[in-house]
């Protein structure tokens, strides 16, 4: 949603420079802050590894057992 904001203020001819400069630079602050927020509702791990050492095989992994 960020990124089409941006790219509509890209595209906006009518607004001076400085102004898209610093509807940009907010959008860059708001992209900032949503990805602390992610990081800490995930708890900082995005994609979690099977540990090599991990006895699961995708037969077991993936059973409705």
């Amino acid at each position: 949603m960020l990124d089409l904001t941006e790219l509509e203020i890209n595209d906006d001819n009518s607004l001076p420079a400085y102004k898209k400069d610093k509807l940009k630079d907010n959008i860059d602050e708001l992209k900032a802050r949503l990805e602390v927020a992610i990081d800490e509702l995930l708890g900082d791990v995005q994609d979690p590894q099977l540990a090599p050492e991990s006895t699961q095989t995708p037969d077991n992994l993936f059973s409705l057992s």
